[in-house]
């Protein structure tokens, strides 16, 4: 494998141990990697990765720890596809039942091997999954109307009990706006939702944040911070301690804004 190249699974790592992924036009690879002690593992790849006259595609992933079996896992989820180079018809597929088809498997670190899950949960979120406390968490999206979306929810799959929850967001303006982007972030040992509200470009923006308190229960939810107006943000990059948010601005500047004091600092040009 000393011809691929890999990038992070995630925005950290899991108890200082990396899940590393290198896409290529034949397969996907996996590693888990501690940078301490220079220990890896190769993921070994699924057998439903290899089904005639399909292509696999890998939507969604997730890394994280189950702290009940102390066993680190690898979530993510698939859809098959008609092999493009066939000359076939569809209907002629001997598994066209489940061409299109999403669904979820699970690496196990412990038994070394992956596993399908029975779920039946919505599919359109966006990709990258926050992992926090033994649960991965992706924002969600339906329904799409040119103004807002019909349904917006977190979707949160707990490693140990190898189980979804959805947690639906309130049905209120102040959440459900017309956004340029959504980050899922881990602010002050919590799971925030970061986005930005256009209101006039390029100057002048209006920057969510929204905390939950519980896992499931809608009620929880409570919008932190409505900064307005706020420089336009092409989109976060990393939140620090004692509740600092980095931002790259749409000029390359880098800027931080701290929560407790809710002031925003230019940090210059990046690159």
């Amino acid at each position: 494998m000393d011809d691929l190249e890999f990038e992070i699974l995630g925005s950290r790592s899991i108890d200082g141990v990396l899940c590393l992924i290198s896409y290529s036009q034949t397969s996907t690879r996996l590693v888990l990697w501690n940078p301490a002690t220079q220990e890896f593992k190769v993921i070994p790849t699924s057998f439903r990765e290899s089904v005639p006259y399909m292509d696999i595609e890998i939507t969604r992933y997730g890394f994280g720890y189950d702290s009940v079996r102390e066993d680190y896992k690898v979530i993510r989820q698939i859809m098959y596809n008609p092999n493009s180079d066939s000359e076939s018809d569809i209907e002629d597929f001997p598994f066209e039942d489940i061409y299109y088809q999403l669904f979820w498997e699970i690496y196990s670190l412990q038994s070394n091997s992956w596993k399908k899950l029975d779920s039946d949960v919505p599919n359109n979120y966006i990709d990258q999954a926050l992992c926090i406390d033994g649960m991965c968490h992706w924002w969600g999206e339906e329904g799409y109307d040119n103004e807002n979306y019909d349904e917006e929810y977190l979707l949160s799959f707990d490693l140990s009990n190898e189980v979804f929850h959805i947690t639906p967001i309130p049905d209120d303006k102040k959440f459900r706006s017309i956004l340029y982007w959504k980050d899922l972030v881990v602010l002050n040992g919590c799971i925030a939702l970061i986005s930005n509200h256009i209101k006039n470009y390029p100057s002048d923006d209006i920057f969510h944040i929204s905390i939950l308190g519980e896992v499931g229960v809608i009620e929880s939810w409570i919008k932190f911070y409505t900064v307005w107006p706020f420089p336009y943000i092409e989109h976060p990059i990393g939140v620090g301690k004692n509740g600092y948010i980095f931002l790259i601005e749409h000029t390359g500047k880098l800027v931080c804004f701290n929560v407790n004091t809710n002031m925003v600092e230019d940090l210059g040009n990046v690159g």
